[in-house]
């Protein structure tokens, strides 16, 4: 080994040393929680986003149609904005009552494991499927 070393390599250098390969570690039940939580908290956010949104801009069209002076092609152009935003909050809702399931489902296979029972989002995951238990189907 030594022979091809110095043959493709100037007198007096060391080859470099070869990187370590990283070992994949499974999350821990902590971590897993706290995404699942996260998941479910951000998509509470946009599907109330959403809402917000579509009453909001409800209210700039009645602006508009009370107007005179707004153009017919500028109403309906917002209109076609607050179809998008009403279409868009089903699927958040839906995408939440999936995150809320998965929730669910792995609160109720780690409800014993002390690594669970300890993670700072345990109670704010205990709080989301109190407060959206409707959501959760068997």
């Amino acid at each position: 080994m030594a022979e091809i070393a110095s043959a493709t390599m100037p007198a007096g250098e060391m080859p470099k040393p070869r990187r370590q390969k990283k070992v994949f570690k499974p999350p821990s039940d902590a971590q897993v929680c706290k995404t699942k939580v996260s998941i479910a908290r951000r998509l509470v956010k946009e599907v109330a986003h959403y809402e917000a949104e579509t009453k909001k801009d409800e209210a700039r069209v009645e602006a508009m149609r009370a107007d005179p002076t707004k153009d017919e092609y500028d109403v309906k152009k917002m209109l076609e904005v607050v179809e998008e935003s009403r279409m868009m909050i089903p699927d958040a809702t839906r995408r939440l009552g999936e995150a809320i399931n998965e929730l669910f489902s792995f609160i109720e296979e780690h409800h014993a494991t002390t690594e669970v029972l300890e993670c700072e989002s345990y109670a704010e995951a205990t709080a989301l499927l109190e407060k959206y238990d409707d959501m959760v189907t068997d």
